[in-house]
Formats: structure tokens, C-alpha cells, sequence
């Protein structure tokens, strides 16, 4: 299971790791930074971080797409 600070992933294998996860921490870091994302929005009306690398519409569809008609 992936926690900060893990070796890299050509390090595990060297020590035989077959196999890696993330479980929900990727997404733990996603709803954290949209969580300060909009309290920053509601509390000072600042949107700069808005552009700041956004998804587009199009690749969200997609990955929509893909697990529906595998």
C-alpha cells in the first residue's frame, strides 16, 4: 500500500514487490485539495487556482466512456 515517503517503484521491485496499490490515497489527496480549493473560492472569491491545469470536459467524458463500454 502506498504511503508517503515509499520507495520509488523500480526500488520495490528490485526487492520483489509484484504488485503496487495506492488504495484511496490518491483520491484523499484529490477531495483535500478540492476541499481548500472552494474554501478558498466561498471565503475570499479568489477562481485564479481554477486554471491551474484543469481536467477538460472532453477527458472527463472519456474516462466516463471507458468504464461504461469497456
Amino acid at each position: 500500500m502506498a504511503v508517503p515517503r515509499l520507495a520509488d517503484a523500480a526500488t520495490l521491485g528490485k526487492l520483489g514487490v509484484r504488485r503496487l496499490s495506492a488504495g484511496s490515497g490518491i483520491s484523499q489527496v484529490v477531495l483535500g485539495k478540492a476541499k481548500a480549493l472552494a474554501q478558498d473560492f466561498l471565503d475570499n472569491g479568489r477562481s485564479e487556482a481554477l486554471d491551474n491545469n484543469p481536467l477538460p470536459y472532453s477527458e472527463i467524458q472519456n474516462l466516463f466512456v471507458r468504464v461504461t463500454n469497456p
